[in-house]
């Protein structure tokens, strides 16, 4: 870990070199550990500016290289398409935006050293309005209160937000999507930074107890905050206050300083040292929820964190009731995919 903190901070310009030289049989474990972490390509960045005493061999070398340039070509498919979908909605009257990772991409100084590996998009309109424009020319599976699949291409994963996210907690949940409307796409390719403040931060939130946050997170984050002014940043404290996030922003405030030596001058609030040492082993030790749910925490270990939380873990068994029976009403317990017509998609997305 300490390696791979060490590289994302030189990534980041926060320092300049290397403590000491590493051997071989560490750089192949940082490696596994950046994977999991969801942040080989900006690592290997950092490795390829090392001066030649602090790099490691060339089979370790061309491992991490043949990663990072993988993860390049598929964000350059993610970032050609995710535009696209989102003309897709704008040209049918709905308005439409990118969220996440394609979003956050334009933060980064090298886009293509952030990993992403689906599309975001958020479309302000009913839900049976945005699911009868995907079924024009798609098919759409996992429909949940808050999102769904989209099936555009084989190589490109798209989940379609009919809220940019849901709180368990109907209060917190209100609030947060009056938040949201307030910050409105007006058709823009992206939400403002406004938005992305309160939203990374509650997006966070919302992964620690379910399935862990990882340092691709964090690093959005970092970018986020420095991207920010500082009245920007003081509103979105208050914003996250009013979500009940207060000791979340001091948590991840100290996560932040901690492994990305986040200056104090660009924080969201004080870092809670206390808090945070055991939020910071929740990152380590858990990392990036997997694609197929293996590390998805279990009840037993979402009520952990009831003391730190409670305004929303209380309510994580009415989240989890409200969502079953809302998907049994609608029939979509079931799974599977609802297939788009014969007529295929329209030209304009072929190119």
């Amino acid at each position: 870990m300490n390696l791979a903190r060490e590289l994302l901070q030189i990534a980041l310009g926060r320092q300049q070199c290397l403590s000491a030289q590493v051997p071989d049989a560490v750089w192949e474990q940082t490696r596994e550990f950046c994977r999991r972490q969801l942040v080989l390509p900006l690592a290997c960045k950092a490795m390829r500016a090392l001066p030649a005493a602090f790099l490691p061999s060339a089979a370790v070398r061309e491992a991490w290289e043949r990663e990072a340039q993988a993860q390049a070509i598929l964000n350059e498919i993610l970032y050609a398409q995710a535009p696209k979908v989102q003309a897709y909605f704008t040209e049918r009257g709905l308005s439409a935006c990118i969220l996440k990772g394609c979003g956050y991409a334009r933060f980064y100084d090298e886009p293509l050293s952030r990993h992403v590996g689906d599309i975001d998009i958020w479309v302000q309109a009913p839900r049976e309005q945005t699911l009868a424009a995907i079924r024009e020319h798609y098919s759409v599976s996992d429909i949940l209160l808050q999102e769904c699949k989209m099936h555009w291409a084989p190589d490109t994963a798209i989940d379609i937000h009919f809220y940019p996210c849901k709180f368990s907690n109907p209060v917190l949940n209100r609030r947060f999507r009056r938040f949201a409307k307030a910050h409105g796409t007006n058709q823009a390719l992206f939400p403002d930074i406004a938005f992305d403040l309160v939203f990374c931060a509650v997006h966070m939130f919302r992964h620690v107890p379910r399935g862990g946050i990882c340092f691709k997170q964090l690093v959005d984050y970092w970018y986020i905050l420095h991207a920010a002014t500082p009245d920007e940043r003081n509103r979105a404290f208050w914003e996250l206050c009013q979500l009940g996030m207060r000791r979340f922003a001091g948590e991840l405030m100290y996560v932040m300083q901690h492994c990305l030596l986040l200056e104090r001058g660009v924080m969201l609030c004080p870092p809670d040292k206390r808090q945070g040492a055991c939020l910071l082993e929740e990152v380590l030790q858990y990392g990036c929820p997997e694609p197929d749910g293996r590390n998805v925490m279990s009840m037993r270990h979402v009520l952990h964190f009831l003391p730190r939380y409670p305004r929303e873990i209380l309510w994580t068994f009415y989240g989890k009731a409200t969502q079953y029976a809302w998907r049994r009403l609608h029939g979509y317990h079931r799974g599977g995919t609802t297939s788009r017509p014969a007529s295929g998609p329209p030209a304009t997305q072929d190119d």
